[in-house]
C-alpha cells in the first residue's frame, strides 16, 4: 500500500503542467504533466513492469496527439495562405481572424469568392463610402465592376426564414427556437437600402449613368426566402446557393465594357473604398442614430 503523501507527490507533475499551460497557453505542459503523473501513480502501485507499459502506452497516444496537432496546424496554415492571397483580404486589409469572427464580414467575404469565380473580365470593390449630399455617406458592401455591366451586393448573412415586400419598409427574419417557439426579427428593407447606394454611385460616375446597374441582395447559405415579393425585374434577391445560377444569365449578355473602361472606373471608385479609420467610424455613428436608413 502506497502512502497517501507519497500518492500525492506524482499529482505534482500535472499540477504543473496546468499552471505552464495557463501562463503559456501551450497544451503540451498539460500533456507532459499528465504523462509522468500517469506512470508515476503506476509505478507507485503496480511496479516498475506495469508503469514501464503504462509509459509505452501514453508515449503511443502522446505521439498520436502531436500528429494530429500538426496536421491541424499544417491545415491552418494553408488556409491562412489561402485566405491572405484572396482579392477580398488585400484589398480590405482585414486578417483572416477579424472576417471569421465577424458573420457580416463573413458573409461578404463567402459571397467574394463565388463571384471570383465567374467569367470575364471584372474588378471587385469592397466596402466603399459613396459621398450623399448631405455630408454623410452610404456604405456598399461588394461592386463588381464586369464587363457586362455594374452589379451592386447587399450582402446579408443571415438565416431562418426571411418575409419581406419590395414595398414594404421592413422585412422579418424568423426564426426557430424549438420548443420555446420562434423569434422574429425585423430589418430595413435591403432592395430599398441597395437601390440608395445605385442611387448615390450613379450619382458619382455621372459620366457613366447609362450604363446597366443590377441590384443583388444576397442572403446567407442557411436563409430560406419563404414569402419574396419582387415587383421590378432589375432587383434581385438570392441566397448564395443560387447566386451563381442567377448571375449567369446576366453576365452571358453583350459585353459593353471593355478592360480599360473597367479600369477607369475603379480608379474613381477605389478612393472611396479605401478609407481610413475615422471615416469608418463616423459612418458607424450615423447608421446607429438612422437604424432603418443609409
Amino acid at each position: 500500500m502506497v502512502p497517501e503523501n507519497i500518492m500525492y507527490y506524482s499529482l505534482v507533475p500535472l499540477g504543473l503542467g496546468i499552471i505552464l499551460y495557463v501562463i503559456t497557453h501551450k497544451k503540451i505542459f498539460i500533456i507532459a504533466g499528465f504523462g509522468i503523473t500517469f506512470i508515476a501513480i503506476g509505478y507507485l502501485q503496480y511496479g516498475i513492469k506495469d508503469a514501464a507499459i503504462l509509459g509505452a502506452l501514453y508515449l503511443i497516444i502522446l505521439l498520436f496527439l502531436i500528429s494530429r496537432q500538426r496536421k491541424r496546424q499544417r491545415e491552418w496554415e494553408q488556409h491562412r495562405a489561402y485566405y491572405d492571397a484572396t482579392d477580398y483580404a488585400r484589398s480590405t486589409g482585414r486578417t483572416m481572424e477579424e472576417t471569421e469572427n465577424d458573420l457580416g464580414k463573413n458573409g461578404e467575404y463567402y459571397l467574394s469568392q463565388l463571384l471570383e469565380t465567374l467569367p470575364g473580365y471584372k474588378r471587385l470593390l469592397y466596402n466603399c463610402y459613396l459621398p450623399k449630399e448631405d455630408g454623410t455617406t452610404t456604405e456598399t458592401d461588394i461592386i463588381m465592376l464586369h464587363e457586362t455591366g455594374i452589379y451592386i451586393f447587399e450582402s446579408k448573412n443571415y438565416s431562418g426564414w426571411i418575409f419581406g415586400s419590395e414595398n414594404d419598409k421592413n422585412w422579418t427574419q424568423t426564426l426557430s427556437l424549438g420548443r420555446n417557439g420562434v423569434q422574429k426579427n425585423h430589418f430595413y428593407n435591403p432592395i430599398w437600402q441597395n437601390n440608395n447606394h445605385i442611387k448615390y454611385l450613379k450619382r458619382l460616375l455621372i459620366g457613366h449613368s447609362n450604363l446597366p446597374y443590377y441590384s443583388f441582395v444576397v442572403f446567407g447559405p442557411n436563409a430560406v426566402l419563404k414569402k419574396i415579393q419582387i415587383i421590378h425585374s432589375r432587383n434581385n434577391v438570392v441566397t448564395t446557393n443560387n447566386l451563381l445560377e442567377t448571375l449567369h444569365s446576366y453576365i452571358e449578355k453583350e459585353v459593353i465594357l471593355t478592360t480599360e473602361e473597367i479600369e477607369a472606373i475603379y480608379l474613381i471608385l477605389s478612393s472611396f473604398s479605401h478609407v481610413d479609420e475615422r471615416w469608418q467610424q463616423e459612418h458607424i455613428q450615423q447608421v446607429l442614430r438612422e437604424p432603418y436608413h443609409q
